[in-house]
């Protein structure tokens, strides 16, 4: 597993685990002894730095990679094009490679539903063509497109997965965010009533149940998989059953959200102005109805264990 260390990838190391797997974790360094899974083989590699990792894949292995540069949403690399295509391109071509030298049998590739471009009302399908519109989603499907290769010249199996965003204890970016406006919203009206967008959530836990499906189910080879919590929800609804798990109420009043967004780019606040009222939806109805998978979290339980574990500061970087 690539990522081991990270959001996401911790929690995929205990499911994993719980299921009576055993997990090598590749990462850049060794991480505290205070922070190691029990149980798990670390194995020091930069992928950005390696030609290979025949040496640590193993015949019929199953590879996750869930590392990946992440959307940054205030980006000071002066070549943030290259920057992504480096940390996300080129070690999955690298990874792909290896795999197939191997033998390993199935690459599980993280990506994310920002492939399919910006925010809209319709849900995306899976079937969809993507139109990414910045550089790390452009990163995420040209990685996507090195695994299809890999599968068309036989080998390995490969599943893209591409989550919507993605909260949970220990999670970063928009989630400690929306947590602290919650909070305000328990004491002063915020002007965030009118926003009418739908956004497709996932509860980490849900996530990582479909991604067990993934690395074991074999239906899931050549697949795209677009898993969601069980309803896609507004920001005004989400503040509010934030506010009703932490038995408050958030005090939300109209506004017009063409002002916020004006505002918002004045005071250089645009895209995360954007984040808040935007429409990103996907039709995940395929995991139902294929797999009969359904999320086992619902979003009252997944917000009170997401919330309990969040820290009150939302100075974090951006997450998928």
């Amino acid at each position: 597993m690539t990522g081991a260390t990270g959001f996401i990838g911790r929690h995929l190391v205990r499911r994993v685990q719980s299921e009576g797997a055993a997990v090598v974790a590749l990462v850049r360094a060794i991480p505290p002894a205070a922070s190691r899974e029990p149980g798990v083989e670390y194995v020091v590699r930069d992928l950005e730095r390696v030609d290979t990792l025949r040496d640590v894949f193993r015949e019929d292995d199953v590879i996750v990679h869930a590392a990946a540069r992440a959307h940054i949403m205030r980006d000071t690399d002066p070549d943030g094009e290259a920057a992504y295509r480096r940390a996300n391109l080129d070690p999955t071509r690298m990874l792909c490679r290896s795999a197939v030298e191997s033998g390993a049998r199935r690459v599980v590739f993280m990506s994310s539903a920002k492939v399919f471009g910006e925010g809209r009302e319709r849900p995306y399908q899976r079937t969809e063509s993507p139109a990414p519109a910045d550089a790390y989603a452009r990163s995420k499907l040209e990685a996507e497109q090195v695994l299809r290769e890999m599968g068309r010249a036989g080998g390995v199996e490969w599943t893209i997965v591409r989550p919507p965003f993605v909260y949970g204890p220990g999670g970063k970016g928009n989630f400690p965010r929306l947590v602290s406006l919650a909070r305000i919203a328990s004491l002063l009206p915020l002007p965030l009533a009118s926003i009418a967008n739908r956004r497709s959530i996932l509860f980490v836990g849900n996530l990582v149940d479909a991604m067990v499906r993934c690395a074991l189910h074999a239906d899931a080879a050549g697949q795209i998989l677009l898993p969601t919590d069980a309803h896609d929800i507004s920001t005004p609804d989400l503040l509010r059953s934030m506010a009703k798990v932490r038995a408050t109420r958030a005090l939300l009043i109209p506004f017009p959200v063409g002002l916020l967004r004006s505002g918002a780019a004045i005071v250089g606040r645009a895209a995360e102005i954007e984040r808040l009222t935007e429409s990103l939806r996907l039709d995940s109805q395929h995991l139902r109805e294929q797999w009969g998978w359904q999320p086992p979290v619902n979003l009252e339980e997944a917000l009170r264990q997401s919330m309990s574990a969040t820290p009150h500061s939302a100075n974090a970087a951006s997450h998928v």
